[in-house]
């Protein structure tokens, strides 16, 4: 969560910056936008966090999660060589 601040900032704040860029408003629109665009966006960054924090709680905690795991990961010896050289 706490590199969601410095990556959303840069955007946030060119963003505003580019869609006043034509306009004949102040400076306190293009700050109201800054400040709006600035939290819309930390806003859905948390919000995806703590949403796939949920899930994985939720799979955790699941009496699947045991065969989920097994089926999900790789088994630990690959095939033979030979049966796939076969002509």
């Amino acid at each position: 969560m706490i590199l969601s601040v410095p990556l959303t900032l840069l955007g946030a704040l060119t963003f505003p910056v580019i869609m006043h860029a034509g306009w004949s408003s102040g400076w306190s629109q293009g700050a109201r936008t800054m400040l709006a665009h600035v939290v819309a966006t930390l806003a859905a960054a948390w919000f995806a966090f703590f949403a796939l924090l949920a899930i994985q709680g939720l799979l955790q905690g699941s009496p699947a999660s045991a065969s989920l795991g097994a089926w999900v990961q790789p088994s630990s010896s690959p095939p033979p060589l030979a049966s796939w050289s076969r002509c």
